[in-house]
């Protein structure tokens, strides 16, 4: 699946948020709701198991959805400069029921916005 495949979708669910910023996370949660073919399309393509790949298999290509939504907002951000990419520090923070998201990295988590 290219990185652009769903533009506009993506861009759909940032802009609905008038310049607030969500997670990665959230927006693949917004994509399951909002576009639940999609979706289903992306966790077909990139699986949802745990486990890390070994170093230097299936180089380039991303390893979950979470990471295929990632990457897609970082291509778009070249071609889009209204993608605003900031990061959260997250130290100290408690996620719902102790879930962490996809895309945290220990203290820091991805957030997207469309700003003007």
């Amino acid at each position: 699946m290219h990185l652009n495949h769903c533009e506009a979708e993506l861009i759909q669910i940032i802009k609905k948020e008038n310049g607030l910023f969500l997670s990665s996370y959230q927006i693949c949660q917004s994509l399951g709701d909002a576009y639940s073919a999609l979706w289903q399309q992306i966790q077909s393509e990139y699986g949802t198991e745990d486990g890390s790949a070994e170093m230097g298999t299936g180089a380039g290509k991303h390893y979950s959805p979470a990471s295929y939504v990632a990457h897609s907002l970082e291509h778009l951000r070249k071609l889009h400069p209204q993608i605003k990419k900031e990061y959260f520090r997250c130290k100290g923070v408690t996620f719902e029921s102790g879930r962490i998201e996809p895309g945290y990295t220990g203290n820091i988590l991805t957030i997207w916005a469309w700003q003007k």
